[in-house]
């Protein structure tokens, strides 16, 4: 059985809409994860990762007829 992506369930404001719980119960503990300093340190890391991404496709033909 695949499981769904947790993407593709929506915000967890959503999902606690739906079963009726206030969706700012989490908001302390949210903003703690935010602030957090591995959370800042995955950020960067993901932003150079994005860079170095873009980068490498830089080399890669933009039209179908440059490859063709």
């Amino acid at each position: 059985m695949q499981h769904p992506s947790p993407c593709s369930r929506g915000s967890t404001r959503d999902r606690a809409r739906r079963r009726g719980e206030d969706p700012s119960i989490l908001d302390a503990e949210l903003l703690e994860l935010r602030e957090h300093e591995a959370t800042g340190a995955t950020l960067d890391l993901a932003g150079s990762w994005s860079y170095e991404a873009v980068a490498a496709l830089e080399a890669l033909p933009t039209v179908w007829w440059e490859w063709r």
